[in-house]
């Protein structure tokens, strides 16, 4: 009896428990966060928004930036923050994997960069069309997508660049 009670007591002390691997992963999840939001912001990037598990979103924007694009990056990181606790950090990383997954995230988050360029009275086929550029160019993974799609693709998002919308003008 008392040899079948101590292989029992062995393998329980092997396992991990769901407290000790928080304990160890909530320290590391919270350096990463740290890390994150003061590391420098890779070349070209106005801005990047990580969603880490736990902390949620973690936005930086780029110092140098001010007036119009500024503005520009500070509302379309707030879009994916936002996106961010919506669908929460594996859900979100999820989601990123794809293509299709990336163009909806960034469609999403031009579309609030495309209303407050809309409030402010630019027109609705330039708005548009930077949009497009910006995702035709300034994304590698965008390069297999065809101009129809990208547009396709804000339109689905945005609806005030829709071709219904358009069609309206």
């Amino acid at each position: 009896m008392a040899v079948t009670r101590g292989l029992h007591t062995v393998a329980r002390d092997r396992r991990i428990s769901v407290r000790r691997l928080t304990w160890l992963l909530v320290p590391g999840l919270l350096a990463l966060s740290v890390v994150a939001a003061r590391a420098p912001l890779p070349k070209g990037l106005d801005g990047m928004t990580l969603c880490l598990p736990v902390i949620g979103p973690v936005t930086r924007i780029d110092s140098t930036l001010s007036g119009r694009p500024r503005a520009l990056a500070e509302i379309h990181e707030r879009a994916h923050a936002a996106q961010c606790r919506e669908m929460g950090a594996v859900r979100s990383y999820a989601a990123g994997l794809s293509i299709d997954g990336k163009l909806r995230s960034e469609a999403n988050a031009f579309c609030a960069e495309a209303h407050w360029d809309l409030a402010l009275g630019y027109p609705r086929e330039n708005v548009l069309a930077r949009i497009a550029d910006e995702l035709e160019t300034a994304y590698g993974w965008t390069a297999g997508r065809s101009r129809g799609e990208i547009v396709a693709a804000i339109g689905a998002a945005c609806p005030p660049l829709s071709a219904r919308a358009r069609a309206g003008d």
